[in-house]
């Protein structure tokens, strides 16, 4: 499942293999991720994967509602004693709204820039409160725009650099007036909140008018997004299996990325194991399929991706390796042959997904 066959309502989405704490729009990779500065020890996280680490203090708390399409997504992080919760919304296919909330011993930094498209630039307005991303490539402009004016602003060539000077002067700095790293730092001294819009348009002008139109409506549109998901998910309410559609859905939602390396959406067995084990990305043959049966009770796109994923690493001796990945590949193991009955299993459910209701178990 190439770029072009993700269908428009996904193109924004949490593709980013690395971290939870942001999108990405997928024609053009830009990507907007929320980066967490502890001030006291200066102390910068900018990619959040793994649950609460005891000993460093730092990870994500909580992953909570996250429809398919990333129409509303809802995150909780946590570094050196403060909670930073994060709420994505989509009000059409090429505009992503969003809303933080943080605790006053840290500043929220909003970076953007661009994950795999190298041929762009970054600018920031101080004037219109603006940071705007032009593509050469493909004429694509993406702006972004807060609902308050950063505390400081820099323009950077590499992440690391907005790292460095978080860690050595304790913010961020405008030393150019264009880059490849856009960031915004925003005190939790001063604010508790931050709220934002960031538009895809083929000129400045209007992705501009477009995130001014929403930019005082976003907390309306996180609400009715988080309704309207609420009120047409498959859920499991009551008895001893209570939530557990609810949660297994998220779980697949949440897991499934963008994977560049073959061009292609799947769900891993989880970001840490693709990312910090495999290299980038590692497909299971059957946790493959059961991830692709898992997500068939509520999103058939997301199974369609995986089953084309697994069944792509066909070797030329006829075997889907167990394990693939840029580190390894399985070329004399495969697993017990459960694909055929689990691509059926979504076969049928797919002709009778005409309707998703509420599964009462009593």
């Amino acid at each position: 499942m190439g770029r072009k066959e993700v269908s428009l309502e996904r193109l924004w989405c949490t593709w980013d293999t690395r971290t939870v704490n942001a999108v990405v729009f997928l024609p053009t990779s830009f990507e907007l991720l929320v980066g967490v500065f502890d001030t006291n020890s200066r102390s910068y996280v900018r990619e959040f994967r793994r649950t609460v680490v005891k000993e460093l203090g730092t990870g994500v708390r909580r992953l909570g509602i996250r429809s398919p399409d990333c129409s509303i997504a809802e995150v909780s992080l946590y570094h050196r004693g403060s909670e930073v919760d994060i709420s994505f919304g989509k009000e059409d296919p090429y505009t992503v709204v969003g809303r933080i909330t943080f605790d006053k011993s840290v500043d929220v930094v909003l970076e953007v820039l661009s994950l795999w498209d190298k041929n762009y630039s970054i600018r920031y307005d101080p004037d219109a409160n603006t940071i705007t991303t032009s593509y050469f490539s493909n004429g694509y402009v993406v702006s972004m725009k807060t609902d308050r004016k950063p505390d400081h602003w820099g323009l950077y060539e590499e992440p690391k650099e907005v790292e460095l000077d978080l860690e050595i002067l304790g913010r961020v700095r405008p030393a150019r007036s264009k880059g490849r790293v856009g960031a915004l730092q925003f005190s939790g001294r001063k604010v508790s909140e931050v709220m934002f819009v960031a538009a895809v348009s083929e000129d400045y002008e209007t992705s501009l008018k477009i995130c001014n139109t929403y930019l005082s409506n976003v907390e309306k549109i996180l609400e009715w997004k988080r309704r309207v998901y609420e009120e047409n998910r498959v859920q499991v309410v009551g008895g001893y299996l209570n939530g557990c559609a609810q949660a297994v859905t998220q779980a697949i939602y949440w897991n499934t990325v963008w994977d560049p390396y073959n061009n292609r959406v799947y769900t891993p067995v989880s970001r840490v194991w693709a990312h910090d084990y495999f290299g980038s990305y590692v497909v299971f043959e059957w946790d493959t399929f059961f991830n692709a049966l898992l997500s068939s009770i509520e999103d058939i796109e997301i199974s369609e991706a995986n089953i084309k994923a697994i069944l792509s690493e066909l070797t030329p001796r006829g075997v889907i390796p167990n394990v693939i990945s840029v580190k390894e590949v399985s070329l004399d193991r495969s697993q017990p042959p459960v694909g055929t009955y689990i691509v059926w299993k979504i076969y049928k459910l797919s002709v009778h997904h005409l309707s998703r209701p509420v599964v009462i178990c009593g």
